[in-house]
């Protein structure tokens, strides 16, 4: 059986610099309104939740609509049925996307 000791935090965060890796995303709030980055996916048509100081990103009606509807108590008939369009990228790929806003490149 092979055996193997757990590296320490301070460890990692070694092995890292000398990698010259990242251990952490950016703060989604450092990426809102920048430039597109490159090799991530875009999404053109991406839901912005119009609650003032708000403003979360939905990929879809039926996320958006739970949202207003969790987020905000605005439920059945009150959860507004037009919402802003925005361009968007997110940093991973699971189910609950982490989307931010982002510049559209010119055509």
């Amino acid at each position: 059986m092979l055996a193997y000791a757990r590296a320490s935090e301070e460890e990692y965060h070694v092995v890292c610099a000398e990698l010259m890796i990242r251990n952490e995303y950016l703060s989604l709030n450092k990426l809102d309104w920048g430039v597109a980055i490159s090799g991530l996916d875009m999404f053109t048509k991406t839901l912005a939740c119009g609650v003032e100081g708000c403003g979360k990103l939905f990929a879809s009606r039926g996320a958006i609509r739970k949202h207003y509807a969790g987020a905000h108590g605005v439920k059945g008939a009150q959860i507004p049925t037009q919402y802003n369009i925005t361009t968007a990228q997110c940093m991973d790929n699971n189910h609950h996307r982490m989307l931010f806003h982002v510049v559209p490149p010119p055509d």
